[in-house]
């Protein structure tokens, strides 16, 4: 006679379990079963943390119900600076440098290299010389850098745009090695 054969192996989900008729219908266990025998899906969690149940209700680590002193502001003086200037509201934003007029730019350009390429680009276009890009952009980080006055920038800017002016990039490069005696830029 052969051996008996062992069973067949089913997963204990795809089983059905007899359950009375009464039981789990009205129970508050989120693994009763159902009349059908399958599990019901997860309840969403209520009042906790994480879905298991541990941990306070959400948002009861608030400054002065049981929170830490970093959280209530009584303690680490880094922590409470950070958290003012994390929670402080946002600053004023600036215009994009490109929306400013051509004299602002220019002025504010010191101490702003995210200024240089847009005070470069709007000399060779309002000069009517693109081909210089280059040699504006090394004049206008010499200003930023703080090497050269950026009155002498705004001076030379302006003669260059004046009515008399023939060819603006020429009258803008004399001016400029005028005022600043800077030969060549960089």
């Amino acid at each position: 006679m052969p051996p008996p054969r062992p069973p067949k192996w089913r997963s204990k989900r795809s089983q059905r379990v007899s359950v009375p008729k009464d039981a789990g219908a009205g129970d508050d266990n989120d693994r009763a079963v159902s009349h059908t025998g399958d599990l019901p899906e997860p309840r969403a969690a209520t009042g906790c943390v994480d879905r298991a149940g541990a941990g306070p209700p959400a948002g009861a680590a608030r400054a002065g119900e049981g929170a830490g002193p970093a959280v209530a502001g009584d303690g680490d003086r880094i922590c409470t600076e950070e958290a003012r200037r994390l929670l402080a509201p946002p600053l004023p934003s600036e215009p994009p440098s490109w929306s400013l007029p051509t004299d602002e730019l220019l002025s504010g350009l010191p101490g702003r290299p995210d200024r240089v390429a847009t005070a470069a680009g709007r000399l060779a276009s309002e000069l009517g010389d693109v081909r210089s890009f280059n040699y504006y952009r090394l004049v206008a980080e010499l200003v930023c850098s703080r090497q050269q006055p950026v009155e002498g920038l705004v001076s030379a800017w302006r003669q260059a745009i004046g009515s008399k002016a023939v060819r603006p990039g020429a009258v803008f490069a004399t001016a400029w090695k005028r005022e600043t005696g800077v030969t060549s830029p960089g």
